[in-house]
């Protein structure tokens, strides 16, 4: 990757709020959304493992307290929304900039995070899967968007 120049990213606006969250919707987004505009500029001195704590820190339930394989909604739509801000994120990159990579390691150091305590939970698609380490939910967002945006010319016939 050879582009270093600096990146400008939007954060999509958004005014629903939810009252379950110990922080708005939008402060959450607006959080997620500072780290990633932090971590992913290529002058930056944020490694990924750190950008990936103050991520995951951000995680509304106790790993330590959820009860392996129940669907927490509330973790699922922090993870939905994670992951939804990341493909926003990364669709502003340019296919050749440096931060492409970054954003690589980031997702490798999200799912290196260890759990205080092994647990799995329903992520509403598949059942028993590790949080962080299976990277939960990131699958859904991702078809998600190719059915929002259109189909890639790839599945085109």
């Amino acid at each position: 990757m050879s582009t270093a120049i600096p990146l400008n990213f939007v954060l999509p606006e958004e005014t629903e709020r939810d009252k379950r969250w110990h922080l708005s919707n939008l402060e959450l987004e607006s959080k997620i959304f500072t780290i990633l505009d932090t971590y992913l500029q290529p002058s930056s001195g944020v490694s990924a493992v750190i950008a990936a704590q103050e991520i995951t820190q951000l995680y509304p339930t106790d790993p330590a307290t959820q009860t392996p394989g129940t669907h927490d909604s509330l973790a699922f739509t922090f993870l939905y929304r994670l992951w939804e801000l990341l493909v926003i994120v990364v669709e502003q990159i340019p296919w050749h900039h440096t931060s492409q990579d970054k954003v690589i390691e980031l997702i490798k150091a999200i799912r290196d995070i260890p759990s205080p305590t092994p647990i799995t939970f329903d992520d509403g698609f598949s059942h028993g899967v590790k949080l962080w380490a299976d990277l939960p939910v990131l699958g859904a967002v991702l078809v998600d968007n190719v059915e929002t945006h259109g189909k890639p010319s790839i599945f085109t016939a």
